[in-house]
């Protein structure tokens, strides 16, 4: 249901202070029912222990006629508290999602007080009735009700103080004609409230309950157990925050501090904080407060808050600017004394399909931190702590992150984030992403998940791997390199039919009935390997010669190429790898035949001469001797 009013509404027909009335009486539950059917507002509230039912209606012309039978409206034709609490309930429950239940429960309450005999509840008399008896109401906390407030509960005594002696409340006889202040009745209201019922002679109050009565005590006191009252002041006090860094472990501490009158430099205050109001308490005095944290941060009216390493720099620029709207924050630290460099990241494609069709999700991983793509981070700044350095940290690689997202474009799958990829779609466009994307991304070191039926196709459908054959001649300085394919089965491919398949920009072809995937992308790492070396026709046909001298070179290159395989012989491979860059000079013994002695730089020169003559190269050693 929308409602033709609002809190603003109802403060222009009543006022601002009627309306401060009316949040009162609702907030004490005091509100058993109220309904809004066009034009009228009406429902029943309890006052002085009894229903009273009572009615607005709005006019046409935005006006309001109030209907409560109330002394206000009646005698002095005020819209008043009662009919505008019934507005105010209406409005809470709309504004609040959860506004049902607690519209339910202000029900059971209220009507568990109706139900509640009359005549058990204190009478209640006019001091200037016949026989009134003058009587004031007496808090009385317990010895060390302070440490009490943490655990929610707090014991109070509730007396009634008549003819110069205490009775606790519930023990007053209800025959007698109590005159009560305006200050004392309204106390007594609140703790039949919290009582639901006839008042107690003793409660545990929750942190609510104790804050309503102290602010029923503003500018007095209340009696405590041990002999010393509390003094409830009136002046406002506001709270600081001293953020500190831990020197060990780079965390964030941040303590409350508040300036209390009469407080030791060794002493804390006590906060009783709930809602919108706050009291700090020290030595024997209680001080309202000015300025009240978000509720995230009320912890800290507790015990200090630590903020972990890793969301120190989340912390300053999303959370401290807001903190610093409630309170003033002091610190030797700022932002700009910290370093943040871009990290690299990882990458993590989720592929999910079929072979009709695939779609895919691209996230940036950092450490054990996975995040969608060039998205930005739902839950706030993000950030790798150096583990050497406390003030550095590595965060995003934005730059990278849309590098990623361009290369995976070249593969089919577009997007401006990880989560907003176009899908690919049809047989042959699945199959070519799952032979040229897949290999050619995992050998970037990219992790890449195929989920659900592409898991079980890829595996069924398989690879063709390429083969290099070399076939040696020691005696002529040359070997000789061939192609060969085999499916996984172990059956030879034509290399002319994967030629023609590349060359038609295709990474599957078909064998045997079957789709057979081909990665191109290994297949053009291997012809780059000869592409320079490669000096003429071989021996057999669709072979091609390579000079010795090349060897390190190829074998080198082969052993680090992914997807392709090599058959080769033990003793070429031994003679490859000797002619390899990490190969030793050795030291040359000379003959007998030389009766003199070299220097040292002269055996270094005849050490590289042997070294050149054993691998088969041309060299000439210019030297001054």
């Amino acid at each position: 249901m929308i409602l033709p009013f609002t809190r603003n509404r109802l403060i222009d027909w009543a006022g601002k202070q009627i309306i401060v009335e009316a949040e009162g009486i609702v907030e004490r539950g005091l509100v058993v029912d109220a309904t809004f059917e066009e034009p009228t507002l009406r429902g029943t509230i309890l006052w002085n222990n009894r229903e009273l039912k009572t009615a607005l209606t709005i006019l046409p012309d935005g006006t309001v006629e109030s209907q409560c039978p109330c002394y206000a409206n009646v005698e002095r034709g005020i819209i008043c508290a009662h009919v505008i609490a019934l507005g105010v309930s209406l409005v809470r429950r709309a504004a609040d999602p959860l506004r049902q239940d607690k519209y339910l429960e202000e029900m059971r309450r209220a009507k568990r007080l109706a139900e509640v005999d009359e005549q058990e509840y204190i009478t209640r008399a006019t001091i200037d009735q016949a026989g009134a008896i003058p009587c004031t109401i007496r808090i009385t906390l317990g010895r060390d009700w302070f440490e009490h407030v943490v655990a929610d509960r707090v014991s109070i005594i509730c007396d009634a103080e008549y003819r110069s002696e205490r009775v606790p409340l519930d023990q007053v006889s209800r025959t007698l004609p109590l005159a009560f202040g305006r200050e004392d009745e309204a106390l007594l209201f609140v703790l039949e409230d919290i009582s639901e019922g006839p008042a107690l002679g003793s409660l545990v109050l929750n942190r609510a309950d104790l804050i309503n009565l102290i602010e029923l005590h503003k500018g007095r006191s209340i009696d405590v157990a041990n002999g010393k009252p509390v003094t409830i002041n009136q002046a406002y006090v506001s709270t600081h925050i001293r953020m500190d860094l831990d020197r060990e472990n780079g965390e964030l501490l941040l303590f409350a501090h508040t300036e209390l009158p009469f407080l030791n430099d060794t002493e804390f205050p006590v906060y009783i904080v709930h809602g919108k109001q706050g009291w700090a308490y020290g030595a024997g005095n209680l001080w309202p407060l000015k300025n009240l944290l978000p509720e995230p941060y009320r912890g800290i009216y507790k015990d200090p808050v630590v903020i972990a390493r890793s969301d120190v720099l989340r912390f300053y620029k999303h959370e401290l600017p807001n903190l610093e709207k409630h309170a003033t924050v002091e610190s030797d630290f700022t932002l700009d004394l910290f370093t943040a460099d871009p990290a690299n990241p990882g990458f993590k494609v989720l592929v999910t399909g079929s072979a009709a069709s695939l779609s895919a999700i691209l996230l940036a991983t950092y450490g054990d931190t996975e995040m969608i793509a060039a998205k930005r981070d739902a839950n706030g700044h993000f950030a790798i702590p150096d583990p050497n350095d406390l003030m550095r940290y590595l965060v995003r690689n934005p730059e990278l992150e849309a590098e990623a997202l361009r290369l995976l474009g070249t593969f089919g799958l577009v997007g401006r984030t990880g989560d907003d990829l176009t899908h690919i779609v049809e047989k042959r466009n699945v199959f070519n992403f799952l032979g040229r994307a897949v290999p050619s991304l995992r050998r970037r070191g990219w992790r890449v998940e195929l989920q659900g039926p592409l898991e079980s196709l890829i595996e069924k459908t398989g690879f063709a791997t390429p083969i290099v054959k070399v076939n040696e001649d020691q005696n002529r300085g040359w070997f000789d390199v061939g192609f060969d394919f085999e499916a996984p089965d172990g059956t030879s491919i034509s290399q002319k039919q994967i030629q023609l398949a590349l060359r038609k920009g295709e990474s599957f072809i078909s064998h045997k009935g079957m789709a057979l995937l081909i990665d191109s992308d290994a297949i053009e790492s291997m012809h780059y390997v000869f592409e320079d070396c490669a000096t003429g026709d071989g021996n057999e046909p669709g072979q091609f010669r390579v000079p010795e001298i090349y060897a390190p070179f190829v074998w080198a290159s082969l052993e680090t190429l992914d997807g392709v395989d090599v058959d080769d012989t033990p003793a070429w491979r031994e003679r490859a790898s000797r002619y390899n860059r990490t190969v030793k000079i050795r030291r040359t013994e000379l003959t007998t035949a030389f009766s003199g002695s070299l220097r040292g730089y002269q055996q270094s020169g005849v050490d590289w001469l042997r070294f050149m003559e054993e691998c088969g190269f041309a060299g000439i050693l210019a030297d001054e001797m």
